[in-house]
């Protein structure tokens, strides 16, 4: 947080400072979901980061970003038939979006579904992924 703001005294600056961060709760958010997704493709805490996962999609369920992390995070927990049908809810525009068709691609061949999987990958531009990710991909 910012805690000086030019010729402001320090709870002043230190106010402002928290209501830039609550302001920005979203970017914070985004930040928060990249640490458990990093977590579970890395394998690093893998509970802490499948407990994270779920208590993000349970307050908002809605969320593409917070269904595909979970959708993940079960599939990383032997739950992938779970992530499966979680993860086919989203809608067909977001489900197309790089970002989320990779997950897709982890989880159908995770479920056995290597051919759906293959075709899909094929259509990844795999230099927006993570090293990581890219390890993961048929």
């Amino acid at each position: 947080m910012l805690t000086a703001w030019a010729g402001l005294p320090p709870l002043k600056s230190l106010f402002f400072s928290l209501a830039a961060c609550w302001r920005n709760w979203r970017a914070f958010s985004v930040y928060g979901l990249a640490i458990i997704a990093v977590g579970l493709l890395l394998g690093l805490d893998m509970r802490q980061a499948t407990d994270l996962a779920a208590e993000n999609y349970r307050r908002q369920p809605d969320n593409p970003v917070l269904i595909a992390t979970q959708a993940f995070a079960l599939e990383r927990n032997g739950r992938a038939t779970e992530g499966l049908a979680l993860i086919e809810k989203l809608p067909p525009q977001v489900l197309s979006l790089p970002e989320f068709s990779l997950y897709h691609v982890i989880i159908l061949r995770a479920c056995g579904q290597g051919e759906r999987a293959h075709k899909l990958a094929h259509t990844l531009d795999r230099s927006l992924f993570l090293p990581e990710e890219v390890r993961l991909l048929p």
